[in-house]
């Protein structure tokens, strides 16, 4: 656990560093820590002979890899379709099997809360999901997300936003009634923490995921109400991943 001052620290180099230089030193933190992360690849030419949905998903590549969100110019996500790869800095179908694995998406609601080109949302889509909300701040990636939603045939809506906005986003987003909430590596870049997890601690199931030790992220979503706070897998960055339930929510799976 982090020591006061230690956190103090922390904080004061975030809200002082931009963006993308903060990332990086949390990467060459990874490296200095035995995590295994490497520079993705740069995203090859578009086959002559693509296919409709990969022209679509090279092109959301593209714009996800240019989008202020990445200093290496990379997509967050990598994938492969027709054997062709589009490269990101996390793999995703390991990521989507470990979420899959302990959510039943057959029926649900889903307010994916930063969430960049949408696979998750996409994906729970593929899966039988109700509906979809997806929430980004970068509006580049939003693009890319509408790219990804008609590549595999799905439609749900998107909403622009910064958590840190002092207009009411809650009530907007709240508005959707979902059923589960997904906020994954998200609470590492809002400054405005607390009202964060306030907003979590309104509904029912959360698939959560932060970058500080598990038994920091264990209290965040205790002290926030919710009474069940289980960690289902762990990420390749060696994160827990935790299902959130308050009291009388049922299973998940």
């Amino acid at each position: 656990m982090q020591t006061g001052v230690a956190k103090f620290i922390k904080e004061l180099a975030k809200a002082a560093l931009p963006a993308p230089v903060w990332r990086l030193g949390l990467r060459i933190q990874r490296c200095c820590s035995g995590y295994t992360w490497r520079l993705p690849p740069r995203l090859r030419p578009l086959p002559a002979a693509a296919s409709p949905q990969l022209a679509l998903l090279h092109r959301a590549w593209e714009l996800a890899a240019g989008s202020e969100a990445d200093l290496f110019r990379a997509c967050y996500y990598g994938i492969d379709l027709e054997g062709f790869p589009l490269p990101g800095e996390r793999p995703w179908h390991p990521r989507w099997r470990l979420f899959n694995r302990n959510v039943s998406w057959r029926g649900a609601r889903v307010l994916e809360l930063g969430c960049n080109v949408g696979l998750l949302s996409t994906f729970a889509l593929l899966e039988g999901a109700q509906d979809a909300l997806g929430v980004e701040s970068n509006s580049v990636l939003l693009e890319a997300n509408h790219l990804v939603q008609r590549a595999f045939r799905v439609s749900y809506r998107t909403i622009r936003c910064n958590f840190d906005d002092p207009n009411p986003w809650e009530e907007e987003l709240a508005a959707f009634r979902p059923t589960i909430v997904t906020a994954l590596s998200v609470l590492n870049w809002v400054r405005q923490k607390e009202r964060f997890l306030k907003f979590l601690s309104r509904f029912g199931l959360v698939l959560f995921e932060g970058h500080d030790r598990d038994a920091v992220e264990r209290r965040r979503l205790a002290q926030v109400g919710f009474t069940d706070v289980t960690a289902v897998g762990r990420s390749e960055l060696n994160r827990a991943v935790f299902l959130a339930r308050k009291s009388g929510e049922g299973p998940s799976t």
